[in-house]
């Protein structure tokens, strides 16, 4: 795309200033541009900033699919920063580089995320219920009681992963007691 060919271009034939801003190399350009470029790492850090609010609110980074806009739009700029690495000044590059490190425990993908909710919200219900969901129930029991159903199918087939499989059999634990 002509974007990535701009993009491939910075520090060659092209100039980044700013969000989405660019020049040619050998081209002058007015005092506007360079606050562009200044403002650009202040962007940047305030978007670092938006990302780590997120993952120490979440628990997990942004989804690509997402009810919340913020999400995609936080997804797809932690994206475009991972890709763009190379691109980088060694400031954002060292950020990048420790956000990756300091919450890369919480990297995981949506469905796991998802299971793993349910599970937590499964495990609350027997507690404070002390019996399984109802299968004439309606509402979110009933979500759990079709969910439980699933994950007891899925572990007859194999299909959980091993921590799936760890935790579908401390449900049927407690269920024991």
């Amino acid at each position: 795309s002509v974007l990535s060919i701009i993009y491939n271009g910075v520090g060659k034939r092209f100039i980044r200033f700013g969000k989405g801003e660019f020049g040619l190399n050998d081209k002058s350009y007015s005092v506007s541009a360079k606050i562009a470029e200044d403002t650009s790492d202040i962007l940047f850090r305030e978007r670092v900033a938006q990302l780590e609010k997120f993952l120490l609110r979440h628990w997990h980074f942004p989804f690509s699919i997402s009810g919340d806009e913020e999400e995609i739009l936080l997804y797809r700029w932690w994206k475009s920063q991972r890709f763009y690495f190379d691109k980088l000044g060694e400031e954002q590059k060292a950020e990048i580089e420790r956000i990756n490190n300091q919450y890369a425990g919480l990297y995981i993908e949506k469905r796991a995320y998802e299971w793993n909710n349910k599970y937590a919200i499964l495990i609350n219900f027997i507690s404070d219920n002390q019996r399984t969901p109802s299968r004439d129930s309606t509402g979110m029991e009933k979500m759990l009681y079709d969910w439980h159903k699933k994950v007891k199918k899925d572990l007859k087939a194999n299909k959980l992963d091993t921590e799936q499989e760890r935790k579908a059999a401390m449900i049927e634990e407690l269920l024991k007691e």
